[in-house]
């Protein structure tokens, strides 16, 4: 097949590519600035985006992109995540070539440059409604090691990918791709979830010195937290940038008020190279925060995933996972998960007529 793999460095590009988009998806792609050519090539010459694009002819037919992570977001103008991983994504191919290698091109073609540039790793977001991309994070040797519950809006549309569950959000799982390994350092497991941290880690293969919370007596420092939320898809962020003592206070106190502002879906990243962190953990799953996993790096240390689910009723059976280890985390997530919902659910009115002077 006459399809060659391109990296996007100039404004023709990134037009075919906005034409690409809008052929796959329409006007429906959670990424709008794909269909703005302009920003589009801002982006990649900046370096928060790295494009490559599949070319038959003169027609843009596939593209895939390493992300920054949270590169919109920075802290007196440092990003707030490390610059030595990205995130995999935005992988399209147009629907009548799907079958035929493009996207493992781009793929490979993705992997190339990451290497050439001494990436750490690279971790992949993969929705549960289906496993194809799965599948692709698996053979491209990703580990599991993060799963969030309707993480992804219902009203989010994915025909093109195989369509969603119905009116249920989606949910995904993130596979990392070990590049080169960070070095030995400590890692404060939670007592609450060690087990699983346990079973990342083993699948990683990363040096790690495993530290229990009862083990610290840290050095009490000022907590840092930036706080995100998007009103369009009902989501919010809480990273922990710094953790102190107060830090289990301060997260709950952001996360109630998320919560409390009618955001569906919470996610808390914190670094698990503090001890205050662990510590922290049981307060927050006992405030019905529920368990992710881990994202490898993507905070300078590794970081703790949690999350926050609003009044949403899932259906276990429709996240699909492939991997063992993935099976392990959608486990833990989901008991989270409905302890979470028993405790945002009000206990049932009392219906008897009380004596003065009861106590009900």
């Amino acid at each position: 097949m006459d399809i060659r793999i391109e990296r996007l460095e100039n404004i023709d590009q990134a037009r075919a590519l906005a034409r690409c988009v809008y052929d796959v998806y329409g006007l429906t792609f959670h990424r709008s600035y794909l269909y703005e050519p302009e920003t589009t090539l801002r982006l990649n010459q900046r370096g928060h985006l790295t494009s490559f694009i599949a070319v038959k002819g003169a027609r843009c037919v596939g593209h895939i992109a390493a992300v920054r992570p949270y590169y919109e977001y920075t802290i007196a103008g440092s990003p707030v995540a490390s610059d030595s991983i990205r995130e995999v994504g935005q992988a399209m191919v147009l629907p009548h070539l799907r079958g035929e290698g493009v996207r493992v091109r781009l793929t490979e073609a993705l992997r190339r440059w990451a290497i050439a540039e001494d990436l750490r790793g690279l971790y992949t977001r993969c929705v549960t409604h289906h496993t194809l991309a799965q599948r692709a994070a698996k053979e491209g040797g990703g580990i599991p090691s993060a799963l969030l519950l309707a993480g992804v809006p219902f009203w989010v549309r994915y025909e093109a990918d195989g369509g969603p569950q119905g009116s249920q959000p989606i949910s995904t799982v993130s596979y990392y791709t070990v590049l080169r390994d960070g070095g030995e350092h400590d890692i404060w497991l939670p007592e609450l979830d060690r087990d699983v941290y346990r079973a990342i880690y083993d699948r990683l293969e990363q040096p790690r010195v495993f530290r229990g919370e009862e083990e610290a007596s840290p050095v009490a420092v000022a907590t840092k937290v930036r706080v995100h939320f998007d009103p369009t898809k009902h989501q919010g962020r809480i990273h922990v940038l710094r953790a102190g003592p107060d830090v289990a206070e301060l997260v709950i106190q952001r996360y109630r008020w998320l919560m409390a502002g009618r955001i569906q879906h919470v996610l808390l990243l914190a670094p698990l190279d503090n001890p205050f962190v662990a510590r922290a953990v049981t307060a927050w799953k006992g405030e019905g925060m529920i368990f992710g996993g881990v994202l490898p790096h993507l905070m300078g240390a590794d970081a703790a995933i949690y999350q926050g689910v609003r009044e949403v009723d899932l259906r276990p059976d429709a996240i699909q996972v492939i991997d063992p280890l993935a099976v392990t985390l959608r486990s833990r997530a989901i008991e989270d998960w409905r302890f979470s919902r028993d405790m945002q659910r009000p206990a049932p009115a009392f219906r008897g007529i009380a004596k003065p002077g009861s106590v009900l």
